[in-house]
């Protein structure tokens, strides 16, 4: 992907790297951008700050010392050596922390629960043509589909950026059979 995003963006003469943005206004024809290294107009201001972390309405009041998104995962403050655990989601974040609490010093959970929203879990497709999607000319196919179309191929391209990576959930299961019946053995 880094590849990708690098032959991307040399492709496009007007990204800029590094810039802060200092204040964003209309001027009733054009957005006026100014940052740490000029100003840049535009007629459409479209804000991509990275993916905003999603925290159901239900698990909101539960957030704070004990309770964190996973994009806080490794800066909040926690203590899972011995407790009970919980870990929600199914993807590759929700993966990687289960990964850490089981390998890493000092933070083996008494208890682990993994909460999936699926019906287990399911490899990322990083198959040698699956990156033939995210060409250009693979993304105006795309965009030139009618909705029906779009929706179809969305459901078969799901699992590119929407699973596990193959590694990372042999590396869970090995774990796994490793605290079974390897360290611990005869405990359920």
């Amino acid at each position: 992907f880094e590849q990708y995003y690098s032959w991307a963006a040399r492709g496009v003469g007007s990204v800029r790297f590094g810039h802060r943005v200092r204040a964003a206004d209309w001027d009733g024809a054009r957005f006026r951008v100014v940052t740490s290294q000029g100003v840049h107009f535009g007629r459409v201001l479209v804000v991509g700050t990275g993916t905003a972390p999603r925290v159901p309405a239900c698990a909101q009041r539960l957030l704070g010392p004990r309770g964190f998104h996973v994009s806080e995962y490794l800066t909040a403050p926690r203590d899972t050596s011995g407790r009970r655990v919980l870990v929600v989601g199914s993807g590759q974040s929700g993966a990687e922390v289960v990964r850490h609490l089981l390998t890493a010093p000092g933070e083996l959970p008494g208890e682990l629960t993994w909460v999936l929203g699926r019906d287990g879990v399911f490899p990322l497709d990083d198959s040698a043509f699956t990156n033939d999607w995210f060409t250009p000319s693979a993304v105006r196919y795309f965009n030139e589909r009618t909705g029906t179309e779009r929706n179809r191929l969305r459901d078969v391209q799901h699992y590119a950026s929407d699973g596990v990576s193959e590694d990372l959930a042999a590396q869970i299961y090995r774990r796994l059979y490793e605290l079974d019946y390897l360290e611990q053995p005869g405990l359920d």
